[in-house]
């Protein structure tokens, strides 16, 4: 054999053999190879999931949502009492990070991230009412990352004090983007070096690496070390983190995970169902009640079941018509009457002076405490308003006390905001 064939065979043997190379083999975490969704599937975990969507076989940026130019306060008694002054009402919008954590892996010791993914957008102009002082239209808040320390899964948005996000900047910087905050002590200034800046069409590949407190992070042909990093600034979960109105899609996350392993993390399709009691009332002999359920994935079909406890009688229970959409309601009737004494807490507020009573009509009861609730299937990603009351528009619903159970559908994410 020829002694050049022998050596490249040996090596690519020994690169896909972890037993050989005496390292693990990396960890494939996600292609993003899925139907086109606007939540990024139940693997994942975030603050803010209105920043992704699955599109065409990966993930990519949303940049216009539903309430994205919302006032980080609507009430200008905050800014009465509070700030002494009137509230100001023009502000600048542009979002902070927004970090996408992975749910199964929390990371320590030594080990490598790795994300592919395709350029395909700059900032776009300035549109006309706005202002180009904003900061989503300056050079270098366009931003993608890769984020670790996390130690919730719900760090980002402003909320992320642990957090480390080391990436591109699209003034054409490799650097820190986001450093964990210390109220007691201001912390340096972030590192950065220069990278080529990224044009519509490119590829890209982002590495970062931890090696003891070394962590040593590649955009292609750039490189940026960062010496002296604690390693408790590096344990915790990790993720994709963005910023600004850059347009990109990551087709690719992998993990060499080093000593690390996955943790076992469960999900449920349904995110909540509960009953509103103010809807419950007597027909035909028979009380009905109106549940609102929102579950994590889409579908085209729900349906909700009741009964006194969750047991086998769950595929006796009466079961209603199944309505279609990710925020569902439905009528249901439950296998027994409520008790009169959870009745007075569906009562609407009374203007009655306190000490005095006043005669009225009966209440209208609740649903008792160990009323549970079963959804099964999924739904599609239309989010209507949930429904309210005319006749009690200040009652509060009741939720039951039992859990909810599913049947498993495709996984995806809880409660992705509506696309504009």
């Amino acid at each position: 054999m020829d002694r050049r064939h022998f050596l490249k065979t040996t090596s690519a043997t020994l690169a896909l053999t972890p037993s050989l190379s005496g390292r693990p083999a990396p960890v494939a975490i996600d292609g993003f190879s899925r139907p086109d969704s606007l939540v990024h599937g139940s693997e994942w975990e975030s603050l803010n999931p209105g920043y992704w969507q699955i599109k065409n076989g990966a993930l990519r940026r949303r940049l216009k949502n539903v309430g994205d130019r919302a006032r980080r306060t609507g009430f200008p008694y905050h800014s009465e009492t509070h700030e002494k002054k009137k509230m100001e009402t023009d502000y600048d919008p542009s979002l902070p990070h927004g970090i996408l954590w992975r749910r199964d892996w929390k990371l320590t010791g030594n080990y490598t991230i790795t994300i592919k993914g395709t350029y395909h957008a700059d900032a776009r102009a300035v549109p006309e009412g706005d202002n180009a002082d904003w900061k989503m239209y300056q050079p270098g808040y366009g931003q993608l990352g890769i984020a670790i320390g996390g130690r919730s899964l719900f760090e980002g948005y402003n909320k992320s004090r642990k957090a480390t996000i080391i990436g591109y900047q699209d003034n054409g910087h490799l650097a820190e983007l986001k450093k964990p905050t210390n109220r007691k002590k201001k912390a340096p200034a972030p590192k950065k070096t220069k990278a080529p800046i990224l044009k519509p069409g490119d590829k890209f590949t982002l590495s970062l690496e931890v090696k003891g407190t070394k962590v040593t992070t590649t955009l292609n042909s750039s490189t940026l070390t960062l010496e002296n990093i604690p390693q408790a600034q590096s344990s915790g979960y990790f993720g994709v983190a963005t910023r600004g109105l850059i347009d990109f899609e990551i087709s690719d996350v992998s993990l060499d995970p080093g000593g690390n392993k996955p943790l076992t993390v469960g999900h449920a399709e349904c995110s909540a169902c509960y009953p509103l009691g103010d809807t419950l009332k007597k027909i035909d002999g028979k009380w009905q009640v109106k549940f609102v359920s929102v579950f994590a994935s889409d579908g085209k079909k729900a349906e909700v079941r009741v009964s006194d406890s969750p047991t086998a009688d769950w595929e006796r229970s009466p079961s209603p018509a199944p309505p279609k959409s990710s925020t569902t309601t439905s009528d249901a009737t439950p296998p027994s009457s409520p008790p009169l004494s959870q009745k007075a807490r569906a009562t609407p507020r009374s203007t009655t002076p306190f000490g005095k009573t006043e005669k009225t009509s009966p209440p209208t009861p609740a649903l008792a405490p160990t009323l549970a609730d079963r959804a099964l299937g999924s739904s599609a990603t239309s989010l209507p308003p949930a429904p309210t009351s005319a006749a009690y528009p200040n009652s509060r619903p009741l939720t039951s006390s039992a859990a909810s159970a599913v049947t498993p559908s495709p996984p995806a994410c809880n409660n992705a905001p509506m696309p504009a």
